[in-house]
């Protein structure tokens, strides 16, 4: 029997699932060993596993869908679905997460954004508004859904610098006309 050759969606749910899973162990890490208030360790980490995955599943997509020819339009919608992927599986995660593990992150956020605000000089009554208003979206259910668009955003920023780098072949019109007739 021969082997499917994989498809831009394929490669895309492999490589987004991939980073997914290592975005959330690298979640759960740092989540575990109560890094949470050094946020910018897991926002540098998050981004370089991102990054890490769209290049490798952007390679693999040129390599084994294309034949080592890849435009950057090609490159982009690739580390974009990658990121989308991604997103859904990380969101997901962090949903179950919240909802049924560690709840209490959610009161951790609440209370950075009080500080934040007392630290801004804020009256009480601007503060109270403010938290009232930002309980609203702290739901494991909103997270989740900002979660997916947050990191789809991301990688489609990330996917506009590496898919100038990870273009191979001719990019001009010629070309495509003579692939598309």
């Amino acid at each position: 029997m021969a082997k499917k050759k994989p498809t831009l969606l394929s490669n895309s749910m492999q490589y987004g699932a991939m980073t997914g899973i290592g975005l959330f162990i690298v979640f759960l890490v740092i989540n575990l060993t109560g890094l949470t208030a050094q946020n910018s360790i897991q926002q540098v980490l998050s981004y370089g596993i991102l990054t890490l995955g769209i290049i490798v599943g952007t390679k693999s997509y040129r390599e084994h869908v294309l034949n080592g020819r890849l435009s950057y339009g090609q490159g982009l919608g690739s580390g974009t679905l990658i990121s989308f992927f991604c997103a859904i599986l990380i969101s997901f995660f962090t949903f179950l997460y919240l909802k049924f593990v560690d709840a209490s992150m959610i009161d951790l956020i609440m209370k950075e954004a009080e500080k934040s605000m007392i630290e801004k000089n804020m009256t009480d009554e601007q503060i109270e508004q403010g938290l009232t208003m930002f309980r609203k979206f702290q739901t494991p259910g909103f997270i989740a859904l900002i979660g997916i668009f947050s990191y789809t955003l991301m990688g489609f920023v990330i996917s506009l610098v590496t898919s100038a780098f990870l273009k191979k072949g001719n990019d001009n019109f010629e070309d495509f006309v003579s692939e598309n007739q």
